[in-house]
């Protein structure tokens, strides 16, 4: 156990308020991927949430106090002022504002946190779409949905996390074995480690493999 909660579960509970409940020091590592709910307006309704979609509209320039002014909560608001940056600009918020919050919690932790920074990649569009100078200590690759070359920025990542789509929509993407042969064969020549999610399992049959994680 781990204070009130079982190892090996998954617990659906208010993460801000559930952390407070578990003992110092009794955590060797999180593994996140934010920004939370993007398309959903990018915060939930917790108080860590609205604390974050706070913090958001002031980043945009927005006046949070109108919220409490037409009865909104600050996500929705957020919510209604990212679709109205949408229609303007014809894409989404993304622009730093999501980077910045994550930036200043790597200025304040960054000395005293054991921090890793990831990017999901699923298509070659978004491979091409790196800087040259965007350096990564993983790339989670899930779900691939394509074949990827990615040879170009393969000398700035330390590990690849590979995995394919679950659940059943209409459409669901299979990955083919050779396209995952390929991106372990790259990984190869540089060194890096490679962690396959169950996932692909099946799919990979005797060459499923799992090294070591960075952080393990």
């Amino acid at each position: 156990m781990i204070g009130p909660f079982e190892e090996n579960s998954i617990q659906c509970v208010d993460a801000y308020e559930a952390i407070k409940r578990i003992p110092d020091k009794s955590i060797d590592c999180i593994y996140t991927d934010i920004p939370y709910l993007y398309q959903q307006g990018g915060s939930g309704s917790s108080e860590l949430g609205e604390r974050t979609a706070k913090k958001r509209l002031r980043l945009m320039g927005y006046d949070d106090s109108r919220a409490a002014l037409n009865g909104m909560t600050y996500g929705e608001m957020l919510k209604q002022a990212k679709r109205g940056e949408r229609e303007q600009e014809g894409q989404s918020i993304e622009n730093g504002i999501d980077y910045a919050i994550l930036d200043e919690f790597c200025k304040k932790y960054g000395g005293k946190l054991p921090l890793f920074i990831g990017k999901t990649i699923t298509m070659q569009s978004q491979v091409d779409a790196l800087g040259e100078d965007e350096i990564t200590d993983f790339l989670s690759i899930e779900p691939i949905l394509e074949p990827l070359d990615l040879s170009s920025i393969l000398g700035r990542t330390r590990q690849l996390i590979i995995g394919a789509e679950t659940g059943n929509r209409k459409g669901k993407v299979i990955p083919q074995k050779e396209w995952i042969t390929r991106i372990v064969e790259q990984a190869d020549k540089r060194g890096i480690r490679v962690f396959m999610k169950g996932s692909i399992r099946k799919i990979m049959g005797d060459d499923f493999r799992r090294d070591r994680l960075i952080w393990g």
